[in-house]
């Protein structure tokens, strides 16, 4: 996948600090929510809430079925879209 594939892309995410690498890129716009301080930003209404519930509900499938293999990981998540 090429850079330009990218643009136009906006990034949603919480202010973990793993996450300031998304930051001043030029390929796609990053905006964040600080959750310590509210869930849905007032002033820009990003929040994270559209991948945090299916995230929720892939975790606990993975979990019934005693956890999920790194090595497997993206055939699970394939199969789950």
């Amino acid at each position: 996948m090429n850079k330009s594939s990218f643009v136009g892309t906006i990034i949603h995410s919480d202010e973990w600090r793993a996450y300031a690498a998304l930051r001043n890129n030029l390929h796609y716009t990053h905006k964040t929510v600080n959750h310590s301080i509210h869930f849905v930003d007032p002033t820009t209404h990003v929040h994270t809430q559209n991948i945090e519930n299916p995230w929720m509900h892939i975790k606990r499938k993975q979990n019934k079925q005693n956890g999920v293999a790194s090595s497997l990981l993206l055939r699970y998540l394939e199969k789950f879209v």
